[in-house]
């Protein structure tokens, strides 16, 4: 990544899966996933680390965002989700929506998202999405949509991790 490599921050993705089979709006996702990646570059200084990690568990699929930026502290972290709260955070700017957002689409898509954070100490954004399509009402399945690969259960399957690839580059 461009600005991994200009701000000297070690990026670095995981994935021991070729397909994960869940069912999502890659849209919405993408909104997801690019909030957590832009404030872990945010928070995380020169000379830093952030991981983008998927682990395929038994109903789910766990997706983490680390960084070993300049943390949460504790007494803020059950607000983080709120919409429009921001942590007191000097000189960096925002407007309390993005985690907000992400935490209504995570829900929308029968998910969980959460954070763990010590101040200095960096943060990890934990996201859970169920697999299969059980989760979801008929009226919440749309099985045409052609732009992403399907698999035998019209499910969109994640291949090769490009749908993360193509967030981060």
């Amino acid at each position: 990544n461009h600005f991994a490599f200009m701000h000297k921050i070690h990026y670095s993705f995981e994935c021991d899966e070729k397909e994960l089979f869940v069912f999502f709006d890659p849209v919405q996702l993408q909104k997801v996933f690019n909030n957590l990646l832009s404030n872990a570059f945010k928070f995380t200084k020169s000379g830093g680390e952030i991981t983008l990690k998927i682990v395929k568990r038994e109903e789910d699929i766990q997706i983490l965002v680390s960084d070993s930026g300049i943390g949460i502290p504790q007494k803020e972290i059950d607000n983080i989700f709120d919409r429009f709260y921001q942590v007191n955070q000097a000189n960096i700017a925002g407007t309390g929506i993005g985690l907000a957002l992400a935490k209504g689409i995570i829900d929308l898509h029968g998910g969980h998202i959460s954070a763990q954070s010590t101040a200095g100490g960096g943060s990890v954004f934990e996201v859970l999405l169920k697999t299969g399509v059980s989760h979801f009402s008929e009226e919440q399945i749309v099985e045409d949509d052609e732009s992403y690969p399907m698999d035998r259960n019209n499910n969109p399957v994640l291949e090769d991790e490009t749908f993360f690839k193509e967030m981060v580059a």
